[in-house]
């Protein structure tokens, strides 16, 4: 088990020290995204969010793309087993909380992990975040 953040400027790197992970950007026009809610989604099913599948086989160990929409002042964690776990903020700004530890992460910052993990975070009032996730196992949305 392992967890790890970043700030914005995550894999931003000078020309001598650029370098090709695989990693492609997703377009999307947000009139293309189809949201489903906690009616439709048993992994939010507590909360008030939502989320849209984008790309991928969402089978267990399969690697697939996703979107979560956390509501204004949410506050709790997303729990994952999953080998591979990255999430990348997109709107609004989340309190990320690792090992006492309380760090702000706004639009381009990252945090992931593998293996069982829960993130902790909250978000402050009045912000509707939206995450990017990518992942080759489930997640849940847990509030407090």
């Amino acid at each position: 088990m392992a967890a790890c953040w970043r700030g914005a400027h995550y894999l931003v790197q000078t020309t001598e020290n650029a370098f090709d992970n695989g990693e492609k950007r997703v377009n999307i026009d947000k009139s293309n995204m189809v949201w489903f809610g906690s009616s439709d989604n048993a992994r939010i099913s507590r909360i008030n969010a939502k989320t849209a599948s984008l790309w991928g086989d969402t089978t267990e160990g399969s690697l697939h793309g996703s979107m979560l929409k956390l509501p204004a002042a949410f506050k709790g964690k997303i729990r994952t087993n999953a080998n591979q776990f990255r999430v990348r903020v997109i709107r609004g700004t989340l309190s990320y909380q690792h090992n006492k530890e309380t760090k702000e992460l706004e639009p381009g910052s990252y945090f992931g992990s593998r293996g069982d993990f829960a993130h902790p975070m909250y978000i402050k009032n009045g912000q509707e975040s939206m995450l990017y996730i990518r992942s080759n196992g489930r997640y849940e949305v847990l509030s407090e």
